[in-house]
């Protein structure tokens, strides 16, 4: 009995990352924050070696739950009006990835809000208590 057997490859296809090899690349993420009048903007970019990242990003305004955000030619806007309290704020994007860029978080930043704000001070004695409001500027 004769057999033949043959194996073969059809060519073309490719894999399918932007590294050329089907591993997804790394990406690099980074925000920056701007107070504009009574409006914050924060604007996150993504980047990578290979083609422009998109899908989700994660904006964590201090440590609260995650804002989500599409990514559109490497970059999301994420405002908030009013601006957040008057104060120092942590900031952190994290960039979930897809199936050609690795996931990316930018690290905890922080912004500060400046503005006028009052608070509170409690004054304590025997004689009773007393409450009075403070003015503050943080600029």
């Amino acid at each position: 009995m004769l057999a033949s057997l043959a194996i073969g490859c059809g060519g073309g296809g490719g894999g399918g990352g932007s590294s050329g090899g089907g591993v997804p690349v790394a990406t690099t993420t980074t925000l920056s924050a701007q107070q504009v009048s009574n409006q914050l903007r924060v604007i996150v970019s993504v980047s990578s070696s290979g083609a422009a990242p998109s899908g989700t990003i994660n904006l964590v305004v201090d440590g609260g739950t995650p804002l989500s955000g599409s990514v559109s030619a490497g970059m999301t806007t994420f405002s908030f009006q009013p601006t957040p309290r008057v104060g120092v704020h942590t900031l952190d994007a994290r960039y979930l990835g897809d199936s050609q860029d690795q996931p990316s978080d930018s690290g905890e930043q922080t912004a500060v809000i400046t503005g006028n704000t009052t608070i509170e001070v409690l004054g304590m004695s025997s004689g009773g208590n007393a409450t009075t409001v403070l003015p503050v500027n943080v600029n």
